[in-house]
């Protein structure tokens, strides 16, 4: 029964193989018959047979190079029709085949028709091989439907020719086909059946990016772009953290490394329709179910019996913690996307796509920045992206040496906009006494990173900036040094505040900034905390601070001047004090002995040499007083007018006795011998 079969095959294969004319006609008869039987006849080895045949025939019609006998789209057509057939035997026969078709006569396929077939062969592989759906009017051929190996085979087949089309055979296909192969990597990133593949999907995307960015095709190129951006977006929301991390990392470096060769419009709709919704939707993964595109939980790579497992650490053993992950990812990626891109988008006009992008970004890590205070990486990586854009918006503009490049007046008003944007953000994380309800940083390391971050990024950029600007940055490290947080290490936050104000740098001529700078520290010293050993060492980095500010030349001298009388009045007191229970304490932690009950805070202090534990506040605060009386006359040597009855007032109270006892109440009669006779007959020459 099977004779007229062959006879077909034979009088076909000489056909073609001896080159002779051959009516459409006939190929389409014959093929027709030949995918009939594959489809619909019910015995398993003739269905086998008449596909062999049929791959046969293929073979030899793409053998001919000379003279085509027609068109390759007819040639591979048949794979198509085959592929919708409901038997599951025959599918993987027909993607094995095709593996063997590109394997060996791949650079001879040429048409778009016959890539189309292709590329759409392995769409319906993947449809096929990881969710089979089967409508109650189709009969299923063989005796049970395919188990979940089965179907992983025929996906598994599928993808080993789409790995042999992205490295060998993308620069035959014409950029529409490229299109629907990119369409298909997708579909194989956002299968269920093994993680593996899908990683693998995403770097194949990444190596078609490679490819367009080298072509010289430009028509459609902006569509394309769009298509592998969208996908990679699309990939970066799955519930499984290593393909959705592989897929952000896939998609920013492919526009850190091809950004210069998009054009506008690609760029413009990278930024607006995939990283903006991106970003927001990354914001809220793991809060709801509709997060993930995929809609598989973060375990599901190992949920399927015979799938890859991923090993995950257990410190990244929960959805939650591995969604952190991932917003750390995408926080710390849209900082180096804007300190790329920002320039270029206000150059060319796209001021509204630039300042959606910015403000998604800023929103996004403040949002991060603020979180739940035991979240100790995710609300770091919110400061560390506000203060990368921050230094971005400071640098707008300006060219490697520094040096502002020529600009119309609007570019300037965008960027002025963009920092003021990125200021007031981190303005507004941080803690204000006037608005206790709204949410602020309160993280510890989060708070050190924005101390320590702020200052150096103000050190880098306060040669460019406003006294408008270096009084909002005086703030809000003041207002991080007064604020009082439940965690052990309020001491270490307060301390880096402190520090970071008395590195603080203005230009000589910002008389208001370095005024306001002295009357915080001030302020500081005035404030009583609840903690007794965070009084005492806030007061000591003050004095200290203070001392170098007046014993310095970069506090303008108008500035020590003006401020003289506030200086006096507010040390003063201080010198009067007596603190024996918390100079123990820290002489305690120096000795590494027994610190105060509850914490070993003090034990963090035995490494501050320059707050000079050895000697008591009070001590501290008359060395401060004496060099700022010193230093806070005018050029000729001459106070002002409203120094002088507070001087002498203060020499008063702290010099002179009556009856050889402390006057008017002073609880500290030791610090009457603080100054030396020398230094009491410079005190006095001085008050002469």
């Amino acid at each position: 029964s099977l004779q007229p079969l062959v006879r077909i095959r034979d009088f076909l294969l000489g056909l073609i193989e001896g080159k002779d004319a051959m009516e459409e006609g006939v190929w389409d008869l014959v093929l027709g018959h030949l995918v009939s039987l594959v489809r619909d006849h019910v015995d398993p080895s003739l269905r086998h047979l008449a596909l062999k045949y049929i791959h046969q025939l293929q073979l030899a019609a793409l053998g001919v190079v000379d003279a085509p006998v027609f068109d390759h789209g007819k040639v591979m057509a048949p794979m198509k029709d085959l592929m919708i057939a409901t038997s599951h035997e025959t599918r993987v026969g027909v993607i094995e085949k095709l593996r063997v078709i590109l394997e060996t006569k791949g650079e001879l396929v040429h048409g778009h028709e016959a890539w189309e077939n292709i590329v759409a062969v392995l769409r319906i592989a993947v449809e096929k091989g990881s969710i089979v759906h089967v409508a109650s009017e189709e009969v299923e051929l063989e005796s049970s439907v395919p188990d979940e190996s089965d179907k992983a085979s025929l996906m598994h087949l599928g993808f080993r020719a789409v790995q042999l089309i992205a490295t060998d055979f993308l620069q035959v296909l014409s950029f529409s086909v490229v299109g629907s192969f990119i369409d298909v990597l997708g579909l194989y990133g956002t299968q269920n059946e093994d993680v593996n593949t899908a990683l693998t999907s995403v770097a194949l995307l990444w190596a078609v990016a490679d490819f367009i960015s080298k072509s010289e095709q430009t028509t459609t190129q902006d569509a394309l772009w769009l298509e592998i951006f969208t996908r990679l977006k699309q990939l970066g929301l799955d519930g499984r953290p290593e393909l959705r991390n592989g897929a952000i990392k896939s998609l920013i470096s492919t526009l850190l490394a091809h950004g210069t060769v998009l054009s506008r419009k690609a760029l413009a709709g990278c930024l607006t329709d995939c990283l903006d919704p991106l970003i927001k939707e990354v914001m809220v993964g793991g809060l709801n179910e509709e997060t993930s595109s995929v809609g598989t939980p973060a375990d599901a790579s190992s949920g399927n019996e015979g799938s890859t497992r991923i090993i995950i650490h257990h410190s990244r053993d929960t959805p939650e913690k591995q969604w952190d992950e991932t917003r750390n990812l995408m926080l710390s990626s849209m900082a180096r996307l804007l300190k790329r891109f920002s320039d270029r988008l206000i150059e060319t006009a796209q001021v509204d796509v630039l300042e959606r992008t910015w403000l998604s970004s800023l929103e996004a890590a403040s949002k991060c920045a603020t979180a739940d205070p035991k979240a100790k990486e995710i609300a770091t990586s919110g400061v560390d992206a506000m203060l990368d854009i921050l230094k971005t918006a400071a640098l707008l503009g300006r060219d490697e040496s520094g040096q502002i490049r020529k600009g119309s007046a609007e570019e300037l008003e965008v960027r002025e906009k963009l920092w003021t944007t990125a200021l007031q953000s981190i303005d507004g994380c941080v803690w204000t006494a006037d608005e206790q309800e709204k949410k602020f940083i309160s993280n510890g390391h989060a708070l050190l990173g924005l101390c320590k971050g702020l200052a150096r990024v103000w050190s880098d950029i306060f040669e460019l900036r406003s006294s408008r600007d270096a009084l909002t940055i005086v703030s809000i490290m003041v207002r991080i040094a007064q604020q009082e947080l439940p965690e052990t290490h309020t001491i270490e936050i307060r301390n880096a505040a402190l520090d970071s104000i008395a590195q603080l740098k203005f230009l000589v001529s910002e008389v208001d900034a370095w005024t306001s700078l002295v009357k915080q520290m001030l302020q500081l010293l005035r404030t009583k905390q609840s903690d007794t050993l965070a009084d005492e060492l806030t007061k000591r980095r003050v004095l200290v601070a203070l001392r170098a500010q007046y014993r310095g030349s970069e506090l303008p001298n108008q500035v020590k001047v003006d401020e003289l009388k506030d200086v006096v009045e507010s040390i003063f007191p201080l010198m009067l004090t007596r603190t024996e229970y918390v100079q123990a304490s820290i002489t305690a932690a120096k000795e590494h002995r027994a610190v105060l009950p509850s914490s070993q805070l003090t034990l963090r202090v035995a490494g501050d040499l320059h707050l000079e534990l050895d000697k008591p506040v009070w001590a501290v605060a008359v060395d401060t007083f004496q060099v700022a009386v010193d230093a806070g006359c005018g050029e000729r040597g001459v106070y002002r007018d409203s120094v002088w009855p507070v001087l002498v007032q203060s020499f008063e109270q702290f010099l002179l006795s009556k009856g050889g006892g402390p006057v008017r109440g002073i609880s500290n009669p030791g610090a009457r011998v603080a100054f030396t006779m020398k230094e009491l007959e410079d005190s006095q020459r001085s008050l002469h």
